[in-house]
């Protein structure tokens, strides 16, 4: 009888570390909770912006990325994202030789955002930048991303 009553104790104990084990996977979030990888999160936007579209550029030595939510190189188009309730998640994409792919890296660049009133957006000549009209824009120096995602505010 005792050992079944073992027996029972180490089956129950190995089935809830099983199911801890297989259960648990890790989120991969910001302090706020939202899921962000592979897109940047800018909050604090002015109000006057909301409804209004956003686009991102950032590079250093090593990297060019892009935020918007599409990019046809072909067409020299791409789709800016919407601004709602003073915040925005841009995918992010990565110049790989002629082509942008899904950026999921790590890389500390300055960031660029424009904001527009044109979901629009028309890629320059040389693929690294926008011939769009920005009615405002930020600068954030030195912005961190890992696993292709980062989060800041405006300043």
């Amino acid at each position: 009888m005792e050992k079944r009553v073992l027996l029972t104790g180490i089956l129950a104990i190995a089935l809830v570390f099983g199911v801890m084990v297989i259960g648990c996977k890790k989120e991969k979030t910001n302090n706020s909770g939202e899921e962000n990888d592979g897109v940047f999160i800018l909050n604090n936007i002015p109000s006057n912006c909301n409804g209004n579209y956003a686009v991102l550029r950032a590079k250093n030595d090593d990297v060019i990325l892009i935020g918007c939510q599409s990019i046809n190189l072909s067409k020299g188009t791409g789709t800016a994202v919407r601004i709602s309730n003073g915040s925005v998640r841009l995918p992010m994409w990565v110049k790989v030789g002629e082509n942008y792919e899904k950026y999921s890296g790590n890389h500390t660049v300055d960031v660029w955002i424009g904001i527009t009133d044109s979901e629009a957006l028309k890629i320059s000549s040389d693929q690294e930048n926008f011939d769009n009209v920005f009615f405002d824009d930020r600068r954030l120096e030195s912005v961190t991303f890992s696993n292709g995602g980062a989060t800041r505010a405006t300043q």
